[in-house]
């Protein structure tokens, strides 16, 4: 977020944000990124903490996202039906993508969370070498709601010779 900001406004003062600015801010944020209703939500929100704090440690009298509502779009997520994991994994079994790296790679991957159950976030931080003991993955993963840290163990599996 902080980056964002910087990129948005090289120096800023506390005293110069105000809800024009945040304003601002969020249709920068919608055009250069082209983020959608919920990654802007989340951004503002992360900047409304910054300013929370701020106000706390007496930075600023008022946080000026008093007077802004940030919206917020609810989405219906959408599962995997079994044929169509089936079908991932036999396009992967069969080396459908090995002609373009990326795809291959994006596959695998994707793959990858499905079975194991992590997230993105946890595969790109945690899945490395020094995480694998024996054939068990084990990494520390920070739960974001609770900020809770939690060890997890995921048994991993040799499929056809890989």
């Amino acid at each position: 977020m902080q980056r964002r900001i910087k990129e948005f406004r090289k120096e800023i003062a506390f005293s110069e944000i105000d809800a024009e600015f945040i304003e601002l801010f969020r249709r920068w944020l919608k055009q250069k990124y082209h983020n959608e209703t919920n990654t802007l939500h989340k951004q503002l929100k992360i900047f409304r903490l910054y300013l929370n704090i701020a106000k706390r440690k007496g930075i600023i009298k008022e946080n000026p996202f008093v007077s802004i509502r940030v919206k917020k779009q609810k989405m219906d997520r959408v599962f995997l039906e079994e044929n169509e994991l089936q079908e991932l994994w036999k396009s992967y079994q069969e080396g459908k993508y090995t002609d373009s790296p990326s795809k291959h790679t994006v596959l695998r991957h994707f793959l990858f969370m499905c079975f194991t159950g992590m997230d993105y976030h946890s595969v790109r931080e945690s899945a490395q070498f020094d995480n694998l003991f024996g054939e068990t993955l084990v990494f520390v993963r920070e739960k974001t709601m609770s900020r809770k840290k939690e060890t997890t163990k995921i048994p991993l599996n040799r499929v056809d010779g890989q």
